[in-house]
């Protein structure tokens, strides 16, 4: 009797032991996977909401219903929700871009605690699936807020509106055919108000290699500040892509420091990885859209400052232009809300010139859709830049 009881005993602290073991063998690849894909030890609890849904946005495709119901109204005033779009087309096909998303919206969720986000993604029916459950497991461990998402199918959204990006694709693409900004893609930023529903007036589009280090609420609002005549606002641009585009129109006017950079009293340019849009006054502006949709318009516009074609990279160099042509429509934020790690141009004579922006980092922009790099990783890069600015 003794020996079956034994028996029993060692056989029980066996099981016990096993599962405890499963349990603690669970627990680390848990937070090991969590902590890889999503940058860091997470946190779970009932501190998210996740839905899905319309949200004044065309072709919206609601997929399934909420897990948890939202708080009360969230927030004040004319702002409900943060409108941030991404493009993510060919996602299951393409693994950096889907590891940037991954990033990028992590840290948007990670900081964001005053208004809840709304990601408009612009993309293709068969990414839909994919990028649902990366937002889906970010929004369970991140979120702080109620995040909701729509999608609009990039093609046929685009696909009324051909004629304009047959106009910009020629002036701002590269000549090389396989290159990406040849794509319809990175010809879109001057028609977004065309393709999101009128009731919505606001958007924040990215790109996917950016990495927020402060709350996107803090860039957002800043679009309730817009005078009626604005509808874009970015940062410039921290090398010097835009010295060449501009070195014919300088050299016809003698005044023009377009191209050049800030310390030299120039404009520099901007970059299109992180943009505010009033949509609003976009669809408000007459001249705006006659610019648009008038046949020769864009490109008369590029002669005129010295058969500007920019630099090749698609609608950016559109929204340059138009603040050189229209200082007025186009305001520029802080450097620090689009901080550039690119160093491709380093060997400009006034790189450092260009790359100065003595503003904290906020947001960090990637090397070309390159991994963003490590908070140790980045206080080396400022250091090189600082050196560079010295020499």
């Amino acid at each position: 009797m003794a020996i079956r009881i034994s028996m029993r005993r060692r056989l029980l602290t066996s099981v016990v032991l096993f599962v405890l073991g499963v349990l603690m063998v669970s627990s680390l690849l848990t937070n090991f996977v969590d902590s890889d894909m999503y940058g860091g030890p997470v946190t779970t609890g009932e501190d998210y909401y996740y839905s899905w849904g319309t949200w004044n946005v065309v072709n919206a495709t609601p997929s399934e219903p909420p897990l948890v119901a939202p708080p009360a109204p969230f927030g004040s005033g004319e702002v409900q929700a943060i409108n941030i779009g991404l493009i993510m087309i060919n996602a299951t096909n393409n693994t950096k871009l889907l590891n940037n998303f991954k990033g990028c919206a992590e840290s948007i969720l990670r900081h964001s605690t005053q208004l809840p986000v709304h990601f408009v993604l612009l993309t293709d029916n068969i990414s839909v699936p994919l990028i649902r459950e990366v937002i889906r497991n970010l929004a369970r461990i991140r979120a702080k807020v109620p995040v909701t998402v729509d999608y609009l199918n990039l093609e046929e959204s685009t696909r009324n509106h051909s004629s304009v990006i047959d106009r910009l694709q020629p002036l701002f693409s590269p000549t090389d055919p396989n290159s990406k900004y040849n794509k319809r893609l990175f010809h879109i930023a001057p028609i977004y108000h065309r393709l999101l529903s009128p009731a919505t007036t606001r958007l924040l589009v990215i790109d996917a290699d950016v990495r927020f280090r402060a709350d996107v609420a803090d860039l957002y609002l800043q679009l309730l500040t817009f005078q009626p005549q604005e509808m874009m606002a970015l940062a410039a641009e921290l090398s010097p892509m835009y010295d060449k585009p501009f070195e014919r129109y300088r050299k016809l006017n003698g005044k023009s420091k377009d191209g050049l950079p800030k310390p030299q009293g120039g404009f520099p340019g901007f970059n299109s990885g992180v943009v505010l849009y009033h949509l609003g006054h976009m669809r408000s502006n007459g001249e705006y859209n006659a610019l648009l949709d008038q046949k020769s318009a864009i490109e008369n516009l590029c002669n005129k400052f010295g058969n500007y074609r920019g630099a090749a990279v698609g609608d950016q160099d559109f929204l340059t232009l138009l603040k050189v042509h229209r200082p007025q429509w186009v305001r520029e934020i802080d450097c620090g809300w689009n901080y550039q790690l690119d160093m491709t141009m380093a060997v400009h004579p006034f790189f450092g010139q260009y790359h100065l922006c003595d503003s904290e980092a906020k947001i960090l922009h990637g090397n070309g859709g390159a991994v963003i790099p490590t908070e140790s990783a980045f206080a080396s890069l400022t250091s090189s830049i600082a050196s560079l600015e010295k020499a």
